[in-house]
């Protein structure tokens, strides 16, 4: 009997004895998320399976039928009972009901009957390739990939865009460039506001579906390639490999140390780190590592998430364990205590002097009622040792997430985070003549979200719009440093799939210091939960990345450990050469030394200058040494005198 003939006997029987009328797979499938013909008995004959795994089968139309709309899937899931015997490749004619279970259109497995028609040598369809291409990206009501929904696909190349969740998915796209957050509120918006498409080309990988070796420890940025089905889980596409292959795990690099007179400012979120949870010790080994390796021992740490200064002390001896060379001083202000004690603090190298912090804000007043800030900003102040000290201000924020920004409770977090970023605005409009860093997490990307354009209002910068406008506070804008990082490295936080700023560094214009690179120290928001309680690693102690800012002094610094002197406790030629007369003119009669440093702090002269009376003293000769022309500083040292200046020796 040839095949033709044997389809219509099975159409004719199928249609006399009620089983369902003959269908192609791409009419059951139809142009929607949902089956024309949920919950009805169809028929379909002659397809070929492609996958068989368990209890399940997928078929698909063969080449030679396949429907030329390409909104329309080839594919179909079946759900096939244990005694039914049948292999990738047969081609196969199914009787049973069309039931739609969290978004995939498949035959179930009660009532089912299946036939196989031919073993031998048959051809298994030619896969879909997913690539930059496709799926698109467009946003549309019935997703790109719903259109292959069930069907064979290769995947020749892809990229995870964040690690592995705790259901064994990663989110990955086709291509090699990773998804981001853009602006605007998700497709399909509102009228008048920013849209983001909400980027559909994402999809998930699900290595263990089919029986493949499970991995679960992708980070975010990992290539790999596939070959296998597609499943909608509730429109959440998956791709359920037969085979694939990892190409390489990514390796996060330090961001660079600093050069000669450049210092760093960094900015972590601690992710509640307190002392009472029982990853409490691991993560503080953690964070040593990450501090003195991810992040090079940054000058100064603007600190979010940490419960107390007890705590900040705690990690400092840590992080001195690691480097007995570093030396950190803890700042903290405590606004909240209780159960979920999360505060700001600094870490502060001996670098920065006379150093005072204050909290900004504490009692403003939202509109509707409540504190405009939940943590108030924390102000840092102090002045660098060059000649004259340079001052610095930073602004360590931590703004109201974005939890809520929807539903029930928007209009008072749409109205808080508003508020929020006017009260930062101002306080950045007290402080634009100095040099002000506004650093932390800003809980907001560099653009509107549509609702609230939390960055643009506290920079003073224009924006896309938003629900909440603008109100203009600012006389000159901040400046911004986003430019200087590449596009690809604009994150430093990942959320449903998407790389996203939320944490960022802004600026008055500097005096006396020059920006001359700005970096993240990685390892966190790329790395799987599972890392949280490998105390070995400094992967996932937080799951914010670190931005680094570097700045360069324009006056050269001092060492840290010597205060400056006031004009005419000490005078002498600049440039000095060695056997000219160095003046003193002493309040007090004592003993004293007169030292020379290089500018790394290292000795490299000392003259015991025994008493030296009250009042002008005039040094002959005071040192005899031969050494290169360059800036070097001078120090004079008694028990109640301890001045320095820098001197240019010729």
């Amino acid at each position: 009997m040839n095949r033709k003939l044997h389809i219509f006997i099975l159409f004719l029987f199928s249609s006399l004895f009620g089983y369902g009328q003959n269908r192609e797979i791409w009419e059951i499938q139809g142009t929607g998320t949902i089956s024309p013909f949920n919950n009805q008995t169809v028929t379909s004959a002659d397809n070929v399976v492609t996958v068989v795994f368990n209890n399940l089968a997928f078929i698909q139309t063969p080449d030679e039928r396949a429907d030329a709309d390409q909104t329309t899937s080839n594919g179909l899931l079946v759900n096939i009972n244990p005694n039914i015997n049948v292999q990738v490749g047969d081609r196969v004619t199914i009787t049973g009901q069309v039931v739609e279970f969290d978004g995939m259109t498949q035959i179930q497995s009660t009532g089912l009957t299946l036939t196989v028609l031919n073993t031998t040598n048959n051809t298994l369809p030619s896969p879909i390739e997913l690539n930059e291409t496709f799926p698109s990206g467009a946003p549309s009501n019935v997703p790109e990939l719903e259109w292959v929904e069930g069907m064979f696909v290769n995947l020749p190349q892809a990229i995870t865009t964040a690690s592995t969740s705790f259901d064994g998915t990663t989110t990955i796209v086709a291509g090699t460039t990773r998804t981001f957050r853009e602006p605007g509120i998700a497709f399909p918006g509102s009228t008048g506001l920013p849209v983001w498409d909400n980027n559909p080309e994402r999809f998930d990988f699900r290595p263990a579906a089919l029986g493949q070796p499970n991995i679960t420890g992708l980070p975010g940025g990992t290539p790999l390639s596939a070959i296998g089905v597609i499943n909608d889980n509730d429109n959440d596409y998956e791709i359920w490999p037969t085979s694939y292959q990892v190409v390489d795990l990514p390796n996060p690099a330090p961001v660079r140390p600093t050069n000669n007179n450049e210092i760093s400012i960094a900015s972590l979120n601690m992710l509640t780190f307190f002392d009472n949870e029982p990853e409490y010790q691991d993560r503080l080994e953690k964070f040593g590592i990450f501090i003195t390796e991810q992040l090079a021992s940054p000058d100064i740490i603007a600190i979010q998430e940490v419960e107390s200064l007890a705590v900040l002390n705690e990690l400092i001896e840590v992080i001195e364990s690691i480097d007995p060379d570093l030396d950190y001083t803890a700042y903290l202000h405590v606004s909240n205590s209780g159960n979920f004690p999360i505060n700001l603090g600094y870490l502060v190298r001996p670098i920065l002097n006379d150093v005072t912090i204050t909290p900004l804000g504490s009692n403003e007043s939202l509109s509707i009622g409540g504190r405009v800030h939940d943590r108030p900003p924390l102000l840092l102040e102090g002045n660098f040792a060059t000649v004259p000290p340079t001052q610095l201000k930073v602004l360590n924020i931590h703004n109201r997430s974005l939890n809520g920004i929807t539903g029930g409770n928007s209009f008072f977090v749409r109205t808080k985070r508003h508020e929020q970023a006017v009260s930062v605005a101002r306080m950045a409009r007290a402080l634009e003549d100095e040099n002000l860093i506004i650093l932390g997490d800003f809980n907001a990307f560099q653009f509107s979200d549509g609702y609230v354009d939390v960055y643009n209002q506290i920079a003073g910068t224009p924006s896309l719009g938003a629900e909440f406008e603008i109100e203009p506070i600012l006389d000159n804008p901040l400046v911004t440093y986003i430019d200087l990082l590449p596009e690809e490295e604009r994150y430093s936080f990942v959320f449903s799939g998407n790389a996203q700023m939320l944490d960022h560094i802004l600026s008055t214009q500097l005096e006396g210091l020059t920006v001359t690179g700005y970096e993240h120290g990685r390892g966190n928001s790329d790395y799987p939960g599972f890392y949280f309680d490998d105390p070995n690693t400094s992967l996932r102690s937080s799951d914010h990345d670190a931005p680094v800012l570097y700045l360069e002094l324009d006056s050269v610094l001092g060492t840290p450990e010597i205060p400056f002197a006031s004009e005419g406790i000490i005078s002498f030629p600049n440039p000095l050469y060695f056997g000219a007369p160095i003046v003193l003119n002493l309040e007090t009669g004592e003993d004293q030394e007169l030292l020379l440093y290089q500018l790394d702090g290292k000795l490299i002269a000392k003259k015991d200058l025994g008493f030296i009376e009250r009042g002008e003293t005039i040094l002959e000769n005071p040192f005899s040494l031969e050494t290169e022309a360059g800036l070097f500083v001078l120090r004079l040292r008694g028990f109640k005198t301890d001045v320095s200046k820098i001197v240019w020796v010729n």
